[in-house]
């Protein structure tokens, strides 16, 4: 990606029917097609500094040049680039429900010369690795596109469109792991070829010659940032830092980020299926804070996540903060950012700012400044939001991600004209971020509702519905409780759901407001490492009458 490709406006409305198999090779040796000159869009990113939200300065590196002054230079670029190429493998990941997966595998592997596609058709296809695809071959009768996409199927990042036998040429390459393939016209297609060629990205190149790849630090070390996900920290991601940071002389810490961030840039944002963001190269702010700190760790770096949820409107976001002299230093993969009261010219020993720091405001100056190599993901004025320094004022809740961390989030309910109003798992949307659960999993959450529309002095009734208590205790009963402001509880202030009768999976809390509105806390007395929740399904809040 690396800031050269737009993501274009397609919706596709499919029904995803998913089937396992395995990897099949591409047909053959490429026929002799008649080649067409083909460049992906450029990206159509959002540079303007009054859009930050702070008073703080901003610069943005859009030349490589510029980006050199704040990135070291390292081989691992042109290792990268040094590659073979070679033809891609895919793999039939889904189809629509008109097509058969056998004709498709068929033609995939060369046994079949010809696929019939009607209108609308399409399969989805996912390489053995991501690549830098050069080039895509494509014999059709008729129209079909192949679409560069993410695993949702709703990310497309290149478009192609063959009406004739033709070759895809890039003048830049193209990072692909998931394609869509689709017969737009009434008419259909008849596919008679289909190949693609590239290099292998970087990571790829690297754990392709590890034999094996020990676990290094287990999914429960607490040195290990990833274990708040339960994920161990296995050896290609030592391996992987090793190849980045090779080709210089020794980095300080804050150079290392530096160098780590710029191999992030090149992801796409979209939605991943596997745990790791390097074997996919696409993901999100999460998913490039848990590698960024990783791979901090692998250098003797304390790493870790932290959240900052519901801000602006529904949103948040995930950074990173290491540790190194002394204190600890936030940075933001999404947009290889961070805030550093040195001089923008101070690129080797910068004081970078961390979370506490940020969290009261101290990035919120015109004499700080943020730095940002990766303003190609500034796709949008809403993205702005997440770099500028009041999410970290404003988020709430906030903080550092680990069971150790309570993180409160708020809720608002309001009673409806009927007396009754229920919110189901269909409404569990961003706009009630936390509502999922209460107890302890990757995160540690507890709910503040704020009850409004209330009739002071009437007795009302908060149903919350559990569907299991989760994590590595089942068969252990979850223990809840309830407090509040400005309303009195009568009743269900405390509450054991238990998997083993199924009676206790409804919570009843009664109570009386003494204003219109009124505010509940549901929490719980759990602490430990273990995994320990409730799940919930539905909550009701009613009048009694």
């Amino acid at each position: 990606m690396g800031g050269k490709w737009a993501i274009l406006s397609i919706i596709l409305m499919v029904i995803m029917v998913l089937y396992g198999c395995g990897m099949t090779e591409p047909t053959g040796n490429p026929i002799s097609l008649p080649r067409v000159e083909y460049e992906v869009p450029p990206n159509e990113a959002i540079i303007d500094k009054a859009l930050i939200e702070g008073d703080n300065e901003v610069v943005f590196t859009i030349t490589p040049e510029e980006r050199a002054k704040y990135i070291p230079k390292t081989i691992w670029r042109e290792a990268e680039k040094s590659a073979d190429e070679e033809e891609c493998s895919f793999a039939l990941v889904a189809f629509c429900e008109g097509m058969e997966e056998q004709e498709i595998l068929r033609f995939l592997s060369g046994e079949s010369k010809t696929l019939r596609m009607g209108k609308d058709d399409w399969f989805f296809l996912e390489s053995k690795d991501p690549y830098w695809i050069s080039e895509i071959g494509m014999a059709a009768e008729g129209k079909a596109n192949a679409m560069v996409m993410d695993r949702s199927m709703t990310k497309p990042y290149a478009k192609l469109t063959f009406s004739t036998p033709q070759e895809m040429v890039f003048d830049v390459p193209v990072l692909c792991k998931y394609l869509l393939v689709r017969a737009p016209d009434e008419a259909g297609a008849e596919l008679r070829h289909l190949y693609a060629k590239g290099k292998p990205v970087f990571s790829s190149q690297i754990t392709r010659a590890m034999v094996d790849n020990p676990v290094v630090l287990d999914a429960r070390d607490s040195r290990n940032p990833l274990s708040i996900w339960r994920q161990p920290l296995t050896d290609d991601y030592y391996r992987l830092a090793e190849k980045l940071l090779e080709g210089t002389d020794i980095l300080n810490d804050h150079q290392k980020m530096m160098v780590f961030m710029d191999y992030i840039a090149d992801f796409y944002v979209g939605v991943q299926r596997k745990e790791k963001g390097f074997e996919e190269y696409i993901g999100a702010c999460g998913n490039y804070s848990n590698l960024l700190a990783a791979l901090a760790c692998t250098q003797g770096i304390p790493a870790r996540v932290l959240l900052l949820a519901n801000y602006p409107i529904n949103g948040g976001h995930n950074v990173c903060e290491v540790f190194y002299d002394d204190s600890w230093h936030v940075y933001d993969p999404t947009y290889g950012a961070y805030y550093t009261t040195s001089s923008a010219e101070e690129t080797v020993h910068p004081y970078v700012l961390g979370f506490e720091e940020l969290a009261q405001g101290r990035g919120n100056v015109s004499d700080v400044v943020c730095v940002v190599t990766s303003p190609h993901k500034l796709s949008s004025k809403g993205a702005y939001s997440y770099l500028g320094p009041r999410i970290y004022e404003e988020a709430a809740p906030k903080g550092t991600i680990g069971q150790d961390q309570a993180f409160i989030y708020p809720l608002t309910m309001a009673t409806s004209s009927n007396g009754s109003t229920v919110l189901t798992k269909k409404d569990f949307s961003t706009g009630y971020q936390g509502i999922q659960y209460i107890g302890v999993s990757s995160t540690n959450n507890l709910h503040k509702w704020t009850l409004s529309e209330l009739e002071a002095g009437r007795e009302y009734e908060l149903s919350v519905v559990g569907a299991f208590v989760g994590g590595d205790r089942p068969e252990t009963p979850f223990h809840a409780s309830a407090s509040s402001e400005n309303v009195f509880i009568t009743g269900g202030e405390e509450h054991i759901f238990d998997n083993r009768d199924k009676s206790t999976m409804e919570w009843k809390i009664r109570f009386v407001p003494e204003f219109s509105e009124g505010q509940m806390t549901l929490g719980h007395d759990y602490s430990g490492s273990e995994w320990h929740y409730v799940s919930f399904s539905s909550f009701e809040l009613r009048r009694v009458d």
